[in-house]
């Protein structure tokens, strides 16, 4: 066994999350991910070009791979490991680049940081002890030869040529990269990474990583937060958590048994059913949810027209609500663009946004909370708006949305008076003249702003959503907008053809729960049966996404139980390239729902995230 102690974000982190995919491979899960589709590389030339910085996971090296010294333990490393963290606080590097060190790119400092040099050097320094000495063939493995003298004597001395004045921090992106092929390297490294690249980068934490055997993939034990002092456990040392005697909804099974969870990753699930651990009495063990659509929270931020509630109150209401939902990620949806039908000032949302990440940051939330941004492209400033968050990396998510008359959802006059009008109390001349203005805006607007967003999200890699398709020629535009989901399809030849062209079909679950639509559009369930819904969304009711999938699996032959949970977990993590969680499986996030059939109702007992208990 080997140990290293390297720099990663957490594990939720935006740039943890690009990275990983990346390189191939998440270390806090030790999943294999598919890789991003790269311009002028192969999907195998890619893979070749990762597999260095694959095999050790994303990281930049503070103390390099070392066995422990004789009289040593991983106890006693770990012990003083939270010694440190707590003697040290956490810092930002001003700005981070994409780099080229040699024939290989990484993310580096834009500049000399006296203050990371220096948590670097201490981190040598103090852990020194725990190292034992390298051996002969581990020095020959380094070509001394090729070496300066000061770096062979750092070699011998401290296990690691680049220590103090030759340190230089660098995450990792890919290994040697032949010269006539770094230009487009460089080009797509700037691409991926643009949301992450020239930002201030937080040194939050000190990790743990593992190799069991020499040439094994590096995997993360433990993330110690900087600044946590040794009574506060870090949250993501060492625990296990034995939950037995469950009925374990895996993708495409359930089996009675139990699930072992250790360090907030699923480590085994065993048909065992021992009395040991957790008893879940014959409970349903159900995969965390995964909310891809959901305006709760502005419900709770505006819960009267005009009301603009404390943002900070209305989040963690909103935060309560979901995780007691059983949702344990969480994509709020922030709209932009605003018009005389609604909508939010320039800098509310993006305000909205920042006490979120500040939410997060001070783990005030239970569930893990990203950003969808509805944009309403008929808007004269959609764009202004946008650009509030050109780089984000809460944002995961983004939909395409026209809600003028006379097409999408609303496609009839009548549906859309009944919608609109009453609900705005307007005259019939009134709301002729709304109609118009609406229908103008629309046809100036929509698709040089549908355009517009569109390549700037497949420029930074973020998934879109189409929303409301109703035609054939709706989807084909989704398609050539590379689009993933396609949310709300208002009429069945929409839906077939969107799912057709491998778009994952999102429908409401109050559509499922009421067995209609709220505003006379296809029903979810016709959808279901004819085997081309993909997702559930909770819209705007958060229960419902638990209720939805147990009323399919109980009203339709042909949709198991597996089947539609997956429906509101594996599926919509899948979709947005959350490849670490929304399923039952080794290696994956510890996000469980237990849940009981009370009078056939599902009822929530108990939600953990990563393991951690929270509802």
């Amino acid at each position: 066994m080997r140990y290293a102690l390297y720099f990663t974000p957490p594990a939720g982190h935006g740039l943890t999350l690009s990275a990983s995919r990346w390189i191939g491979r998440n270390a806090f899960t030790g999943a294999d991910l598919e890789q991003p589709a790269v311009e002028g590389f192969s999907s195998g030339s890619l893979a070749a070009l990762t597999a260095d910085p694959r095999r050790y996971g994303f990281h930049a090296t503070l103390k390099a791979p070392f066995h422990l010294a004789e009289g040593q333990s991983e106890a006693d490393l770990v012990s003083e490991i939270v010694d440190f963290v707590s003697e040290t606080e956490r810092f930002d590097i001003p700005e981070v680049v994409i780099g080229r060190l040699g024939s290989f790119f990484a993310l580096v400092p834009s500049a000399e940081c006296e203050e990371l040099q220096s948590f670097a050097g201490e981190v040598v320094r103090r852990f020194e002890r725990f190292r034992a000495p390298l051996s002969s063939a581990d020095i020959a493995r380094r070509k001394p030869e090729a070496l300066t003298s000061e770096e062979r004597q750092n070699l011998v001395q401290w296990g690691y040529p680049y220590v103090f004045d030759t340190f230089r921090f660098h995450m990792t992106l890919t290994g040697q990269v032949p010269p006539e092929l770094a230009p487009g390297m460089a080009t797509a490294l700037e691409t991926y990474f643009a949301e992450h690249s020239r930002r201030p980068l937080a040194i939050s934490g000190l990790a743990l990583f593992r190799e069991p055997a020499r040439g094994e993939n590096f995997s993360i034990h433990s993330l110690f937060p900087l600044g946590e002092q040794p009574a506060e456990r870090p949250r993501d040392m060492t625990t296990e958590l034995l939950l037995s005697n469950a009925r374990i909804v895996l993708e495409d099974e359930i089996v009675h048994g139990s699930v072992l969870v250790r360090d907030g990753t699923i480590a085994d699930i065993s048909q065992s059913t021992s009395g040991k651990g957790e008893d879940m009495e014959g409970d349903y063990l159900i995969p965390g949810l995964v909310e891809l659509h959901t305006d709760h929270l502005e419900a709770h931020y505006s819960p009267r027209p005009g009301v603009r509630w404390l943002k900070t109150a209305a989040i963690q209401a909103h935060d309560a609500q979901i995780v007691t939902s059983g949702i344990t990620t969480v994509f709020d949806c922030l709209r932009m663009g605003s018009d005389e039908d609604g909508g939010f000032e320039k800098g509310e949302m993006r305000a909205m946004a920042d006490a979120i990440a500040d939410a997060v940051r001070e783990d005030r939330l239970r569930a893990d909370h990203l950003i969808h941004l509805r944009c309403e492209v008929s808007t004269d400033n959609v764009l202004e708006h946008f650009a509030e968050f050109e780089n984000d990396p809460q944002v995961r998510l983004v939909s395409l949305m026209d809600h003028a008359p006379g097409q999408r959802q609303f496609q009839t006059m009548e549906q859309y008076t009944l919608y609109y009008k009453t609900k705005r109390g307007l005259s019939d001349e009134a709301f002729v003249a709304f109609c118009k203005r609406q229908q103008d805006l629309s046809a100036r607007y929509a698709k040089p702003h549908r355009d517009a967003i569109a390549a700037s999200c497949a420029a930074r890699g973020i998934a879109v959503a189409s929303h409301d398709d109703a035609t054939l020629e709706h989807v084909e535009e989704a398609i050539g907008y590379g689009i993933r989901l396609a949310e709300f399809p208002t009429s069945f030849d929409a839906a077939r053809a969107s799912h057709g062209a491998g778009m994952s079909v999102l429908m409401g679950a109050p559509n499922i729960v009421r067995g209609k639509s709220h505003s006379g559009n296809i029903a979810a369930r016709d959808l279901a049966s004819m085997g081309v819904l993909d997702v559930l969304s909770s819209d705007y009711v958060p229960l419902s996404l638990m209720h939805a999938p147990f009323i399919l699996a109980d009203e339709l032959e042909e949709i198991s139980l597996p089947k539609a949970i997956a429906m509101v977990s594996a599926t919509p993590a899948r979709t947005v390239g959350l490849d670490d969680r929304g399923r039952i499986a080794t290696g994956l996030r510890a996000d469980l729902v237990r849940v009981r059939r009370e009078s056939g109702v599902p009822v929530i007992r108990s939600v953990w995230r990563q393991g951690r208990r929270v509802a």
